[in-house]
């Protein structure tokens, strides 16, 4: 039976480090949402690059679901991690595409296509509320994303300091 499983936390917390550990039946399959702007950010793919040798991974800024279908035709993969859930979202947000209408069919179509799911995202509702509306925007977005996904896997775990705790 297929299972999934959200990870949520803040930056920097072992968010990625939690979900490859989840994830260890093989063939797995890594989707990567960020877009690199900067070195700093170029620094932080790389850094999560090594973490995962020994995966295939699939850059998907935007969660196409046809782009994941192409993956499936060529190999059938057990675990899969969509990291990071906030960076999809403001992809999204920024493409002019639906994030929440996107992200249910990613899911649905993940649960039906791998035996672990796990997605990782950042926890927000602890953030202070920022003076600018497109930030607003975004982390009202993201925040609704995480409520259905915790609504919607079967578990959830807060990461904090590296500490995988299970709330869901």
């Amino acid at each position: 039976m297929a299972k999934t499983v959200l990870i949520i936390g803040g930056n920097n917390s072992g968010k990625t480090r939690t979900a490859l550990e989840m994830a260890k039946e093989q063939p797995r399959l890594y989707v990567a949402t960020a877009i690199s702007y900067d070195p700093e950010m170029q620094k932080k793919i790389l850094a999560h690059k090594r973490e995962r040798r020994g995966w295939d991974s699939m850059l998907n800024p935007l969660l196409e679901i046809e782009q994941l279908k192409v993956a499936l035709d060529v190999k059938k993969y057990h675990s899969l991690v969509v990291d990071c859930v906030g960076f999809f979202v403001l992809n999204a947000i920024s493409s002019g595409i639906d994030p929440m209408h996107r992200i249910v069919e990613f899911f649905k179509m993940a649960r039906e296509s791998f035996n672990l799911s796990v997605f990782v995202s950042n926890e927000i509702g602890m953030s202070p509320i920022p003076p600018y509306s497109f930030s607003r925007h975004y982390l009202k977005e993201l925040g609704e994303i995480n409520k259905t996904l915790a609504q919607y896997c079967d578990e959830t775990y807060l990461v904090v300091a590296g500490k995988a705790l299970k709330i869901g």
